[in-house]
C-alpha cells in the first residue's frame, strides 16, 4: 500500500490578493483536478481518502496506481493556464509506504472535562508525507521514497522511447534535496515517450516561466520545474539519437 499525498502551492498569496473568494476558487478547482486525475487512471485500485482545502491524501494499492494519479493530477493541473491571465495552479506531492488499516486521522477530546474540543491526529504515513513535502523543496515536484524498495520504485513508472523502456524516476544531481529526504526520488511527470506530446508540454512549460516572472514566489517553482524539464529533455534526446 501506498500514501499519495498532494498540496496546492500558493494558497498564501491567495488569501492577500483575491480573499476569501479567490481562495474558495481554488479548493474548488483543487478537488476537480484530483478527482479526474482518480478518475482517468490506468487500472488498479484507489481504496480511500480525503481532501482538506488545499491538500489530499490517498492510500492507493501499489505505487504504481499512486505514480498514475499522482502523474494525471500534475499534468492536469498544469495544463490549466492557456493565457497569462489564467490561474495557474502549482502542486507539489509526495508517494509513500503506508499501512491500508491506519486511518488517516483520528480525533479524540483535548481532555476529559473538554470533550467538546476534539485534537486531530495523522497517521504515521501522512505525517511522513507531509514532512518530506513540507521539508524545503521547491518547484512542481512528484517525490517517491520513505522506505519503498528500489524494486518498487522502479516498477511503479516506466515509458518506452523508440522501443526502449526507461524508468522516469531519477534524482538529478541538478537539484539539492534536504538531508531528510535520503532515499527520496524525482518522478519526471511531465515525460512522454511521444515526441508530439512532449514538444506540448515544453511549449506549456516555457510560456508558465514566462507568465510566472513577475512573481517572486512563483518565478522559482517555476524555474526549479524547468530543470526538470530539462532533465527530461536530456534523456529523450539522448535515446532519439541512440535509435
Amino acid at each position: 500500500m501506498t500514501i499519495l499525498f498532494i498540496d496546492m502551492l500558493g494558497v498564501r498569496a491567495r488569501w492577500h490578493v483575491g480573499g476569501r473568494e479567490s481562495v474558495e476558487k481554488a479548493f474548488s478547482r483543487f478537488r476537480s483536478i484530483i478527482i479526474e486525475a482518480i478518475q482517468t487512471r490506468n487500472g488498479g485500485r484507489v481504496l480511500h481518502g480525503g481532501i482538506e482545502a488545499d491538500s489530499a491524501a490517498i492510500i492507493c494499492s501499489s505505487a504504481k496506481v499512486a505514480v498514475d494519479v499522482g502523474r494525471n493530477a500534475f499534468r492536469i493541473a498544469f495544463r490549466t493556464a492557456r493565457s497569462p491571465n489564467d490561474e495557474r495552479i502549482w502542486l507539489r506531492g509526495v508517494i509513500v509506504p503506508a499501512n491500508e488499516a491506519d486511518p488517516l486521522k483520528t480525533e479524540r477530546p483535548l481532555a476529559s472535562d473538554l470533550e467538546q474540543i476534539k485534537v486531530a491526529e495523522y497517521s504515521t504515513a501522512l505525517l511522513e508525507a507531509i514532512s518530506a513535502e513540507k521539508s524545503g523543496v521547491k518547484g512542481m515536484r512528484l517525490l517517491i521514497g520513505g522506505g519503498l524498495s528500489k524494486k518498487d520504485i522502479q516498477r511503479a513508472y516506466g515509458l518506452t522511447i523508440h522501443g526502449e523502456y526507461f524508468c522516469p524516476i531519477i534524482r538529478p544531481q541538478t537539484l539539492s534535496y534536504p538531508s531528510r529526504l535520503k532515499g527520496f526520488h524525482d518522478i519526471l511527470w511531465m515525460a512522454s515517450g511521444r515526441e508530439d506530446k512532449w514538444k506540448e508540454m515544453q511549449r506549456t512549460m516555457f510560456y508558465r516561466l514566462k507568465w510566472s516572472a513577475a512573481n517572486a514566489d512563483e518565478f522559482i517553482h517555476a524555474a526549479v520545474t524547468q530543470v526538470l524539464f530539462n532533465s527530461w529533455e536530456a534523456i529523450f534526446e539522448s535515446r532519439t539519437t541512440k535509435a
